[in-house]
C-alpha cells in the first residue's frame, strides 16, 4: 500500500513538471486591452498587454486621413501579462482618437528605433496583422496660471480632444 501511494505520488509530481514546463512553452498570444478614457496628468493607462517577448506598447495619434499617424507616447513592457500600464503623452498630438500597437525590443535594448533603423523594434503581428487596438479618449490640458479677476476669470486650455462636440466649463 505505501509503495503503490509513493508512486501516486511520483506521477502526480510529474504531471505537474509536465504541465509546468508545457505553460512555459506557450508563450502567451499578444493582445492589447485598453478603454476609452479621459486623460488626465498628460499620460494615459493600459488596462492589460499580454506580450511572448520584451517589447513596447506604443500610442499614435491619428493622422488627416483618419488613419495611424505619428509616435505620441510609448512604454516598456516584459513578455508576460502587464497591467494598468501608464504612457506619457506628448499632448500638443493627442487626437481624439488613438492607436495602440505592440513592438518587440531589439538592441540597443529600452531605445525606440522603429523606423529609424532597418529591421529594429518590428510591430509584434498576429495572423500577420499588427497587434493593437483603437481606442477614443477625451484630452484636456491646461498649465499653472493665474486667474485674473480683471480679465474675466479667463483660464487657457492648451489641448482639448473629443470625438463630440461639447461645452467647457470651469
Amino acid at each position: 500500500m505505501h509503495k503503490q501511494v509513493s508512486q501516486m505520488g511520483l506521477v502526480l509530481i510529474l504531471l505537474l513538471l509536465t504541465l509546468t514546463t508545457l505553460a512555459q512553452d506557450n508563450p502567451p498570444t499578444p493582445s492589447i486591452t485598453i478603454h476609452e478614457q479621459v486623460i488626465s496628468a498628460n499620460s494615459l493607462t493600459i488596462d492589460e498587454v499580454r506580450s511572448d517577448d520584451f517589447g513596447f506598447v506604443v500610442i499614435h495619434a491619428q493622422n488627416a486621413e483618419g488613419n495611424i499617424g505619428a509616435v505620441i507616447g510609448l512604454a516598456l513592457i516584459h513578455a508576460g501579462v502587464n497591467q494598468n500600464i501608464i504612457v506619457d503623452l506628448d499632448m500638443i498630438n493627442v487626437t481624439p482618437t488613438l492607436y495602440a500597437r505592440l513592438h518587440y525590443d531589439t538592441e540597443p535594448y529600452g531605445d525606440f528605433q522603429f523606423g529609424q533603423i532597418d529591421d529594429a523594434d518590428m510591430p509584434m503581428t498576429l495572423n500577420d496583422e499588427p497587434v493593437g487596438a483603437e481606442f477614443d479618449v477625451i484630452a484636456i490640458s491646461t498649465h499653472d496660471q493665474f486667474v485674473d479677476p480683471d480679465n474675466f476669470n479667463r483660464i487657457v486650455v492648451d489641448i482639448a480632444a473629443s470625438q463630440n462636440d461639447a461645452w467647457l466649463v470651469a
